[in-house]
């Protein structure tokens, strides 16, 4: 309690005010008038952007380069929402066998290398620059702030905590990231009733300004304290993401936590694509994305049809992606460019269907999020062996693991260490099966199941 009290008094407030003369707060400042411009102000900026993106990638990436010579591609800033429509889609299988002719090879420095991990069918490694991260967390600065947060104010995360689990994952560098940006985690990949209850006194004790949470986890949370009429305090909102929040979701959040709940969208491919706003509309982040809605047949879609969402990113110049396409993430209706009652002149989605998945329950109340499975098999022990996976629960103390591998050998080296550390979350008497297949369907409308929990 006193360390929050400390750094949130005085230690975050004058590391803040050093930040702000940093670029990404200068981008921060720029972002916050730019939403209040006009709607046409506003796509007039991101087709000029994206204008230059496709330029700077017919000069300096040799995949895009080919495309264009090879289509004769002609392009202009007036006609580039229709040009871009002659270029390819760019999926996960591309992306890893073109990786080298994708990335700017003229960049030896001041990148990360990353990776996709719940959000696709098959991880994939992709390269962001540092001038794409200042981007993106001044976004990241911007939507905290629709949530009422000042920078430096304490927020509480129900998220995943590999230190629970792994010992010698980056303790240290976790430690100063928390403290240094003023917020907990609270590991969600294992509520139980015990750890439940302390994350109630937790929270009650510590009077987070926000909590940011996994959709499922703080429903399955609200849900638990409204059950056992628990007493729980009230921070100014909620924030969730990486699971749809549906309706009858986000009306019991806020009705136990008796604050709004407002939801955004990102992946580690893009990073934040859209995010609501207090009349509960879906903001585009036209900043750092080009958005399409397209049909099976790449075609725009009408009002009311359910496809697939591709993004084009702005300001990611080591590796640019062109109509990328996003598999997990799926709408009712076309982007809609109207008034929203908030005035953030940006193009709106709505109705927007997302992830399906399955926790896993145990007897005794247990709850394991389908966040942990997908997390520790992709991003902790799959070195690249795993091509994709399913777990199915098909009893309280039976779990199922479908896998399609590349490399056998390497997988039967880590299955025991794999088997063991599900077993600490799940329960040590958990039988847990693993079944090698060549095949794992996905369902008819192209969704994906990672999880299947046979419980009721």
């Amino acid at each position: 309690m006193f360390r929050k009290i400390f750094i949130q008094n005085f230690v975050n407030p004058v590391i803040w005010k050093y930040i702000k003369w940093s670029k990404r707060f200068d981008i921060f400042s720029d972002i916050q008038i730019i939403e209040k411009k006009s709607l046409e102000s506003n796509l007039i900026s991101q087709r000029k952007k994206l204008f230059e993106m496709i330029k700077y990638c017919d000069v300096n990436i040799a995949y895009y380069n080919k495309i264009i010579k090879d289509n004769s591609i002609k392009y202009t800033v007036d006609t580039i929402n229709e040009d871009i429509k002659k270029f390819p889609i760019l999926n996960k299988d591309i992306l890893k066998k073109e990786f080298n002719n994708l990335k700017n090879s003229k960049f030896n420095w001041n990148f990360i290398t990353n990776r996709s991990w719940w959000s696709t069918w098959e991880p994939v490694k992709f390269l962001q620059n540092s001038e794409f991260l200042d981007e993106i967390w001044a976004m990241k600065m911007l939507f905290n702030k629709r949530a009422w947060r000042n920078e430096w104010e304490y927020m509480i995360k129900l998220w995943w905590s590999d230190s629970d689990i792994i010992k010698w994952s980056q303790w240290l560098r976790w430690f100063l990231v928390k403290n240094f940006m003023n917020f907990e985690i609270l590991n969600s990949f294992n509520l139980n009733p015990k750890l439940m209850d302390k994350y109630v006194s937790y929270i009650n004790k510590t009077k987070p300004c926000v909590i940011e949470a996994y959709t499922q986890s703080i429903y399955e949370f609200a849900n638990y304290i409204k059950l056992n009429q628990i007493k729980i305090y009230s921070p100014k909102w909620i924030i969730t993401s990486a699971w749809t929040l549906y309706p009858y979701m986000r009306s019991l959040i806020e009705e136990v936590f008796n604050c709004k709940v407002y939801n955004r969208y990102w992946t580690r491919e893009v990073w934040d694509i859209w995010c609501t706003c207090e009349e509960w509309s879906f903001h585009i982040n036209t900043w750092n994305h080009y958005l399409e809605i397209l049909d099976d047949k790449k075609n725009h879609v009408n009002n009311w049809e359910t496809w697939k969402i591709y993004i084009t990113t702005l300001n990611n110049y080591i590796m640019p992606l062109i109509r990328y396409e996003i598999w997990d993430i799926w709408t009712k209706n076309d982007i809609e460019n109207y008034i929203c009652k908030c005035w953030r002149w940006l193009p709106i989605v709505k109705n927007i269907e997302g992830r399906e998945m399955s926790v896993f329950k145990t007897k005794d109340w247990k709850i394991i999020a389908w966040e942990f499975f997908i997390h520790f098999i992709w991003v902790v022990h799959n070195k690249w062996f795993i091509e994709k996976f399913q777990v199915i629960q098909e009893d309280y103390n039976q779990i199922r693991i479908k896998v399609i591998l590349k490399d056998k050998v390497s997988f039967e080296n880590e299955k025991n260490h794999l088997t063991q550390n599900i077993k600490k979350v799940m329960w040590d008497n958990c039988n847990i099966i693993f079944e090698t297949v060549k095949e794992i369907p996905s369902l008819p409308s192209w969704k994906y199941l990672y999880t299947i929990s046979n419980i009721k």
